[in-house]
């Protein structure tokens, strides 16, 4: 037709005389269009060469009604997302249809659903992808029915799915939200692990899907995982295979997991080595994939690769947006113990180049990223930046509507830090500003639930609040008993045999938060309660030593409840060895230390545990195994334990002297001799003079538990975290504003202690306001103390002693102690563990002591 159409043409019958040559070029006043140019089309048309078939394989007889499905379904999604706006009513219901017969959509997806025996695999799966659209965007029965059924029959047929179909399959059901796939998991499952060709590129697709659709307890998610490890680890392996999408896709499958269930695979620590042996290929990866590799060093902060992605982050802050870079600083400031003081330098240079174009930014960060940034700042620059630290607050107020309990928690945590750290730095605006805060984040309602502030009378509780998310907030506000208690009797029916782990990171979380309350030791109901709890997880775990790690730090907290005796007798368990983890050991440490205070002979297995610490590769938390080595060593000496003995034999001067006077500080001469034998071998007594030759800090106790707090997704450098927060609880150096005219209202003028004469002496200043303090328990062994010389806030072995009241010799000397969370009764009630111990263990140091308690 074409080439006749050209010769009519050329031949003037269909425009006459006035035909014109292809090449003729019309003036600019001539106004008739050119006509087409039909040899030249002709000569195009035949100059083609042949494309191959693109449509869809499918025979003749059912090319029809497969092309309808794909038009109804398209119209759909079509009137969904393109017509929404325009009518109220994507399509009639099947409601509004009268008579016998079906709507013309249902009848369709019926008629598809009884021949896709005669598609092909790759039909059965486009029918599916389109009838997952439809549904996803009309919510009609007849689409959701109609990809159940292809769903069906894309894994149950002759035609046996390779790794092809299975991603296509897989990516199908996630970005359609088809969550509800139990009935083919275990075929969908099976078909997976049956197909052997698989390679990075699908792997990480199968790993992508499966994770956002929830399905982690599947076997193929951990043999995707087993492939990509594989092929990383293969000799030959070529990094530039590893392209940025499917590293992001690898990555992320994991670390979704790891947020949902608590466990991880090696793939992870494969994924940072393969990094630190080609350094080359980060310098290729988009910031997307560089912030997911770095939410990956928390779980090996000892990889290597964390210089390299910090020199190129610092090289390409610019392509990051404000949000990334956020989160990228904040996966660092989680590791910072485990950074080089070079890494520190270029980190602390990208905080202050992000925090220059935050400023010129109008971004206001949601609640969430805004403790998390409090956090980051803290970290590597200890709160000093009020300018910053005020921006994250004015986008905490402006968002408080938007409160979940992880911003809550976080941001409670970050301003009691920043309160108690730098409340005496702060200038009256930005005290009332951290003040104004706090009482926004707490408001609870008449049922003592935390709510969020609301600018009408119905305010809207927090929802999801964990237990350990209410024990972290009672800790920090004293609020919300009765919805722990609830949480606490109701905690065994949330867990069943896939939810062990994160029922165990709650219930751990729990104990840590409420184990020291000295409020709540005498609490029977609560006691009670959480006996049952702990009775029932015991039981529920079927193999405890598979759980060791974790069940050390629950006996450490039992015993710090003095309920461990009990659990025992009443629960008649045979608890687990030690674990064989760092963090086991440190945590066994301290609850043995515990024990010897009580008379038990644990010399063995603190001795075991020495070794344990002196044998140990890796020289992580150096402070803290020297802090735990100290204190060992003096409990065993103050209570005489046969360790203790062989410690005095074994050093070359007074032990005792040095762990009292001096206990943080560092002693550069050797004070165990390792050529004498005294019972104790030459690597022990090596290791515990390591550890006397390192000057420490005192734990900071209020940064432990907000760093635990932001480690909750990341098990392993939680559990290693865990024991600094006990060490901050037994050596508490929490320090009170207490004039020394609030103790003459507690020693009576008549008593022992003459504090008046003193007082008058120095022309100290009376208080405005005393403030009332309770005497809750005293040693005091000399008739009387005229008082000479007062000194505040110094330790006294690892104790913090709040006041020092000296007559005219040294020797003596009352010190007081100050504890908060003691009711009125406090003399009535029980006293806590820690404050029993330190009580007998300075009554064996010979000193005499008052304790006070404080209502704050």
């Amino acid at each position: 037709m074409l080439l006749s159409l050209g010769a009519r043409c050329r031949s003037g019958h269909l425009i006459g005389r006035c035909s014109i040559a292809s090449k003729c070029v019309l003036s600019a006043t001539e106004h008739e269009p050119p006509p087409f140019d039909f040899e030249a089309i002709d000569q195009l048309v035949r100059s083609k060469p042949a494309t191959p078939a693109k449509a869809i394989d499918i025979n003749r007889e059912e090319k029809s009604l497969f092309y309808w499905l794909l038009r109804e379904a398209n119209a759909t999604v079509y009137a969904a997302t393109a017509l929404s706006k325009y009518t109220k009513q994507i399509a009639p219901s099947d409601t509004e249809v009268q008579g016998p017969n079906k709507p013309e959509g249902e009848w369709l997806c019926d008629r598809i659903a009884d021949r896709l025996q005669y598609y092909k695999l790759d039909n059965r799966i486009i029918i599916l992808q389109r009838a997952l659209a439809a549904y996803h965007h009309s919510r009609q029965h007849q689409w959701h029915r109609l990809a159940k059924t292809a769903l069906r029959s894309c894994l149950i047929n002759d035609e046996v799915p390779n790794a092809n179909h299975l991603v296509k399959i897989c990516a199908s059901l996630s970005k359609w939200r088809l969550t509800r796939i139990t009935e083919i998991q275990t075929k969908l499952d099976l078909c997976i692990l049956a197909e052997s060709q698989w390679n990075l590129y699908s792997a990480s697709h199968i790993l992508w899907s499966l994770a956002h659709l929830k399905r982690f307890d599947m076997r193929s998610f951990d043999y995707m995982n087993n492939i990509v490890s594989m092929t990383l680890a293969e000799p030959a392996f070529d990094v530039a295979a590893l392209s940025d999408d499917t590293m992001h896709r690898i990555v992320n499958a994991n670390l979704i997991r790891l947020s949902h269930t608590g466990s991880h695979h090696r793939i992870m620590k494969d994924v940072l080595l393969t990094l630190s042996l080609n350094p080359s290929a980060i310098s290729y990866l988009t910031p997307k994939t560089l912030l997911a590799v770095t939410s990956l060093l928390p779980l090996h902060p000892e990889a290597t690769v964390a210089s390299h992605l910090i020199r190129r982050i610092s090289q390409s802050i610019h392509k990051f947006t404000h949000t990334q870079m956020a989160h990228v600083l904040y996966n660092f400031a989680i590791i910072r113990p485990n950074l080089a003081p070079a890494m520190i330098d270029d980190i602390v240079g990208m905080l202050f180049e992000f925090k220059e174009t935050l400023y010129k930014s109008n971004a206001v960060y949601l609640p969430s990223l805004s403790c998390k940034l409090l956090f980051t700042f803290w970290a590597f620059l200890d709160g000093c930046d009020h300018k910053f630290i005020s921006k994250c607050l004015s986008d905490l107020n402006t968002n408080l509507h938007l409160l979940v309990p992880y911003s809550l928690v976080g941001s409670l945590q970050c301003l009691e830090v920043y309160r108690d750290r730098n409340g005496s730095y702060c200038d009256e605006k930005q005290a009332l500003s951290i003040a104004n805060t706090w009482n926004n984040l707490v408001r609870v309602n008449d049922r003592g639930e935390f709510v969020k502030p609301s600018q009408c009378d119905l305010e809207e509780p927090v929802e999801n609040l964990k237990l350990w998310h209410i024990a972290a907030l009672h800790r920090i506000t004293n609020r919300g008993y009765n919805e722990m208690l609830s949480q606490l009797n109701s905690f065994m029916d949330r867990v069943d045999q896939d939810m062990i782990m994160p029922a165990l990171k709650d219930i751990i979380m729990f104990l840590y938060n409420v184990s020291t309350n000295r409020a709540l030791c005498g609490d029977r109901m609560l006691l009670n309660s959480l006996l049952i709890v702990v009775s029932q997880l015991w039981n529920v775990l079927g193999n405890p030593n598979k759980y060791d790690e974790y069940w050390d730090h629950i006996q450490y907290n039992l015993a710090a409840m003095d309920l461990m005796e009990v659990f025992e007798r009443e629960c008649n368990n045979t608890l687990p060895c030690v674990g064989s983890s760092k963090s086991s050991y440190r945590i066994s440490s301290i609850k043995l230390c515990i024990d010897a205070t009580k008379g038990k002979a644990v010399d063995d297995a603190l001795l075991a545990c020495l070794h344990h610490a002196a044998t140990a590769e890796s020289c992580d938390y150096v402070e803290l195994d020297s802090l735990i080595a100290r204190y060992i060593m003096f409990i065993c000496i103050f209570h005489e334990t046969t360790l203790g003995k062989m410690l005095e034999d074994a050093s070359s001067c007074s032990l005792r002297n040095v762990l009292t006077e001096s206990f943080y500080e560092g002693f550069y001469e050797p004070m165990f001799n390792t050529a004498v034998n005294k019972g104790l071998d030459e690597t022990l007594l090596e290791y515990l003079n390591k550890s006397l030759r390192v000057q420490i800090s005192p734990p900071n106790l209020g940064m432990a538990y907000t760093t635990a707090f932001f480690l909750q997704d990341h098990m392993k450098p939680l559990l290693q975290t865990l024991p600094t927060i006990a060490m901050g609880e037994l050596c508490s150096q929490k320090r009170y504003d207490i004039s020394l005219w609030d103790l003459v209202m507690c020693f009576d003028s008549n008593g022992p202690i003459k504090l008046v004469d003193y007082l008058e002496t120095v022309n100290e200043a009376k208080p405005e306001k005393n403030r009332p303090l309770q005497q809750i328990a005293s040693h005091l062994y000399r008739p009387v103390l005229n008082v000479k010389r007062a000194r505040t806030n110094f330790n006294v072995g690892p104790y913090m002693c709040h006041i020092g009241l000296f007559g005219d010799d040294e020797s003596q000397g009352v010190y007081v102690f100050i504890t908060d969370g003691y009711s009125k009764n406090a003399r009535d009630m029980a006293a806590h563990v820690f404050d029993r111990q330190r009580r007998l263990t300075l009554k064996n140091m010979g000193l005499q002591f008052v304790e006070l308690g404080i209502d704050i």
